[in-house]
């Protein structure tokens, strides 16, 4: 098998194990796992690692860090406190102002 054919497979595997999500694993351990592969195979040197993190740099990071913040928050629960305190209010000013506009007989 040539170099492209297994960096093909390789790839292949990955989406589909990103896609398919067997024993519903994280995505990142497939993502990682293919990455080691790539690299101890050779198909990736440390010179690509470098190139790869110097274009990344700093919005990447941002992103990234976005990402496992958002993460956090949701499982802390934040997400659907902010949901459910929105509900309240609009619960509040839908009902306030049903009643103002009853009230003026404008319904």
């Amino acid at each position: 098998m040539t170099a492209a054919e297994t960096t093909i497979l390789i790839f292949v595997i990955v989406i589909s194990m990103i896609l398919l999500r067997p024993w519903k694993i994280n995505e990142s351990i497939p993502t990682t796992v293919g990455a080691v592969l790539m690299f101890i195979l050779g198909y990736v040197s440390i010179g690509d690692i470098r190139s790869v993190l110097n274009i990344v740099d700093g919005a990447g990071l941002t992103i990234l860090a976005t990402i496992i913040m958002s993460s956090i928050l949701d499982k802390a629960g934040f997400f659907l406190l902010a949901a459910e305190r929105v509900l309240d209010k609009e619960k509040t000013v839908f009902f306030g102002a049903l009643a103002i506009l009853s009230h003026d007989n404008v319904l």
